[in-house]
């Protein structure tokens, strides 16, 4: 799951986009998810991230984002079918039940979940977290103190993802038993190596901050190398989000 939140580094039409272009684009899908209430809207939106991650060469760092989110969403699904009980029994298993409202609102929520979450992942993943807060700092005028909490925590979560397997790789060839089909037994056996992840994370971070202070962060103002305008793509892209949120909240 590292690449949830990594660059994929690529020359596609999204890639060249300016980073608050790509910023718009995963808000404006967020909330045109959640205010929408067409269950095709909501359906398209998922078939259009996927859209854009094949065309922006990034589908097979793309499938374990999705993978995940999946998950997430069999497990809302699940979740509605059990405790929305209105409507009409359109299942019957002994006792219990499915209704048409229950499925309608798995479905729903489900689809609302993922077509949320992955136009966010999908923009992490075109632009340079160096890229997007130039763009917040120069364009939006965010002081880059905020900007470098963000990008920090973007850059160190994949590290912390890393560590963590080797962690749990170097227990399981101690002979520590992680592996099993049951959930719960899996989860008590990962959940003391987080002792260890949480004390290299502490020395991790005081390193950085003593890094920082060296380096007299905070002093003076914050320039950029290299700044990168708007195009003509990034208009009609802008475009196409405004008309994406318009249908969302119309719909």
């Amino acid at each position: 799951m590292k690449s949830l939140l990594t660059y994929v580094n690529g020359e596609s039409f999204f890639h060249r986009l300016h980073p608050l272009t790509k910023l718009a684009w995963a808000v404006a899908a967020c909330v045109a998810c959640f205010a929408s209430g067409s269950l095709p809207f909501v359906a398209a939106m998922v078939i259009l991230c996927i859209l854009i991650a094949v065309f922006g060469g990034i589908f097979s760092e793309a499938l374990s984002v999705l993978k995940f989110f999946g998950v997430v969403a069999a497990i809302l699904f699940v979740l509605q079918i059990v405790f929305v009980r209105s409507g009409i029994v359109v299942i019957s298993l002994g006792g219990f039940s499915v209704t048409d409202e229950g499925l309608l609102a798995a479905f729903f929520v489900s689809l609302r979940t993922v077509g949320s979450l992955a136009p966010l992942s999908l923009m992490i993943m075109f632009t340079p977290t160096t890229a997007l807060s130039a763009a917040l700092t120069d364009n939006l005028r965010v002081p880059y103190k905020y900007t470098f909490i963000v990008t920090a925590a973007l850059r160190f979560i994949p590290t912390f993802t890393d560590e963590m397997d080797h962690i749990v790789q170097a227990q399981i060839s101690r002979g520590h038993a992680i592996d099993g089909k049951n959930p719960v037994k899996r989860f008590f056996g990962i959940l003391p190596m987080s002792i260890p992840l949480l004390v290299s994370s502490v020395r991790r971070i005081d390193q950085m901050a003593i890094s920082l202070e060296t380096r007299g962060f905070g002093l003076g103002v914050r320039s950029t190398y290299k700044k990168q305008s708007f195009k003509a793509g990034d208009f009609i892209a802008l475009a196409f989000v405004a008309l994406i949120l318009v249908l969302g909240i119309a719909l």
